[in-house]
């Protein structure tokens, strides 16, 4: 296995820690397995325009993701890193809604 050290903000670090663990398998069976997967994009090695130099993204945090052989060759862009911190946050506050509008809730506030 491989690793790729993807730069995220440091309560989605948090997150992902709590609710995956210290390192995320990509070929796992979940919503960001899924949704990192979805972003990685192949080098195209006969057009090296394509390619673009892009600064060093630091966005607080890092989170390491298991990779196989089969994603060697791939990058991800700094947008498609910023787009899958939204949406990982998107997805903190639908959890965050949920559990305060829940039937049974106790009360309406998330610390």
């Amino acid at each position: 296995m491989y690793i790729i050290r993807i730069p995220i903000y440091p309560y989605i670090r948090s997150y992902l820690e709590v609710q995956y663990g210290t390192r995320i398998c990509i070929y796992d069976h979940n919503y960001v397995s899924s949704l990192l997967r979805s972003m990685l994009n192949k080098f195209d090695k006969k057009d090296p325009t394509k390619v673009k130099p892009c600064q060093k993204l630091n966005l607080g945090a890092t989170f390491d993701f298991d990779i196989g052989k089969n994603t060697l060759g791939t990058h991800l862009t700094n947008e498609d890193i910023r787009r899958f911190s939204n949406a990982i946050d998107l997805l903190i506050r639908q959890e965050m809604y949920r559990w305060c509008n829940h039937p049974n809730a106790t009360d309406q506030v998330v610390d």
